[in-house]
């Protein structure tokens, strides 16, 4: 078959693309050939025919010279498939399109699971068991500033004067005096919130202190475009004097104590008898006080017990950023 057909396969090749298969109750044979070529496969399954049957008879005639009691036919002509047998490609893109829209909906059933993140401020109200003062739209402008324009009567200003607003109602009798500002994890709009608040304190006639107490990654200075020399870190190793550290920004009704030079033990001088003495001075204006996230940050400490409330900043909805207020530090 292979020289008569000029064919470039070997015996081995060829007969792994025939099959033959018996049909049952019958004494018919059912012949398959598979080629990348239909006319080839054709011709294939012709001279498969012929040759079966010359060998047949070979086989089966007797010695004698007498005819052969076996006789073999085809009985249907080999024909030219009209679609390849494989690959079959509409029903491996329908089996593929199944595969793919069950794992991609196990995926979204597992992802939403195992997802933690904060989606509403009724869900971050839940979490740290307090309420939330205030919902700050995402702004794509303050991001890159990180200073809301005072001037403006924009959404992101107005968020802000209520979230200062929010804060004055905490104890109409006894406004908060002394305020930290943290976050459970980085980038939840820490710093750009103690910055704004302020601000929206100081628009509205308030004496307000900024101290810069995130002593491993500080910022307040670099927002507000001042010096970021001696600071709190000054203070409280005793090297500087609260009237060497302060900074006036504005009008005069704000004033920033930055960070300082950085300590390798951030957590020790924040718990420092120093700390307590520096709140004291400290309570004849506002001050917030931009914190370590809560993790870093010593809460168990005395100078933080006094800082009441604490406002925690997280973002929730991937547009917002929410402040939870707590009348003493959670518990880890």
């Amino acid at each position: 078959m292979i020289e008569r057909l000029d064919l470039t396969v070997s015996e081995a090749e060829l007969s792994d693309r025939i099959t033959a298969t018996p049909v049952p109750d019958t004494v018919l044979i059912e012949v398959s050939v598979t080629d990348p070529s239909p006319d080839r496969a054709r011709e294939i399954a012709e001279v498969l025919a012929e040759e079966f049957i010359d060998r047949v008879d070979q086989l089966e005639t007797p010695r004698d010279g007498r005819p052969s009691p076996v006789k073999v036919e085809v009985s249907e002509p080999p024909l030219v498939p009209a679609l390849p047998s494989s690959p079959q490609t509409v029903r491996n893109a329908g089996l593929a399109g199944l595969v793919g829209l069950l794992v991609g909906a196990g995926l979204a059933i597992l992802r939403a699971r195992l997802d933690r993140s904060v989606k509403s401020a009724e869900v971050a109200r839940d979490l740290v068991r307090a309420p939330v003062i205030g919902a700050i739209l995402r702004d794509q402008e303050l991001e890159k500033r990180h200073m809301m324009d005072r001037s403006a009567s924009s959404r992101t200003a107005e968020d802000y004067r209520q979230l200062r607003n929010n804060l004055q109602f905490l104890n109409v009798d006894e406004p908060p005096k002394i305020i930290m500002v943290s976050s459970a994890l980085p980038s939840e709009g820490k710093t750009t919130t103690v910055v704004n608040l302020a601000l929206a304190l100081a628009d509205a006639g308030q004496r307000v202190t900024v101290v810069e107490a995130d002593l491993r990654r500080p910022k307040v200075t670099r927002y507000l475009g001042m010096v970021a020399g001696v600071g709190l870190t000054n203070l409280l190793a005793g090297t500087a004097d609260l009237e060497q550290v302060v900074q006036g920004y504005g009008d005069g009704h704000l004033q920033v104590i930055g960070s300082g030079p950085t300590p390798p033990n951030p957590g020790e001088l924040l718990a420092s008898s120093h700390m307590g003495e520096l709140l004291d001075k400290l309570r004849g204006s506002t001050t917030l006080f931009s914190s370590m996230r809560r993790r870093s940050f010593p809460w168990r400490t005395r100078p933080v017990w006094q800082c009441t409330p604490m406002v925690c900043c997280c973002r929730f909805a991937t547009a917002l950023r929410a402040g939870t207020s707590c009348s003493k530090p959670p518990s880890s």
